[in-house]
């Protein structure tokens, strides 16, 4: 058996940046940078996944690193489940034609929300000019939608209006308790 890989310990954290990663494709240089490997090793990773041909370039689909990272999570021995991927050979190449193409991570929390993006509760407003300022704003808004669901949504959902029956309801605990007190 080969060296062992040496990012299999860092497994849990690289399947989770992808998990949460905004981009559509990884080439091999992003492989190298994600994974902390050289070029060599980085083709041998893509040689384990189905690569989408661009032009002379090939890229992985953020959806196919994300289920294999989840399969070497799921086994319980990751560098076993890996030399047998790699045994099984080249999966064949994606032929459908590239729909989406984000190349780029973003960087996006709920207070660093994109200037033509404004917040209001209840209320979202988008201005642009071109088409992809518009497309810019709404994935750097589903990235942290994604992220920071919960503080997005204690700070811009409308509260919600009680029933009239809760309200009356209310109205007659009060009512009681006053009458208690007297």
């Amino acid at each position: 058996m080969g060296r062992r890989r040496s990012w299999l310990d860092r497994l849990y954290s690289i399947a989770r940046t992808v998990q949460n990663s905004a981009r559509s494709h990884y080439d091999r240089r992003d492989l190298e940078e994600l994974f902390v490997l050289q070029p060599r090793s980085a083709q041998l990773l893509m040689a384990a996944l189905p690569t989408v041909p661009v032009g002379r370039a090939r890229l992985v689909e953020r959806e196919a690193l994300a289920e294999l990272l989840g399969r070497l999570e799921a086994s319980d021995d990751p560098a076993r489940a890996f030399a047998e991927i790699l045994k099984a050979g080249k999966p064949a190449p994606v032929r459908r034609k590239l729909r989406t193409f984000v190349r780029q991570d973003i960087a996006a929390d709920l207070d660093s929300l994109p200037a033509n993006l404004s917040l209001e509760t209840g209320r979202l407003t988008v201005t642009f000019e071109r088409v992809e300022e518009l497309a810019e704003a709404l994935v750097h808004l589903a990235v942290v939608l994604e992220i920071q669901l919960d503080d997005f949504a204690a700070r811009y959902e409308p509260p919600v209006e009680p029933a009239p029956e809760e309200l009356a309801a209310r109205q007659a605990e009060q009512a009681d308790l006053e009458y208690l007190r007297n």
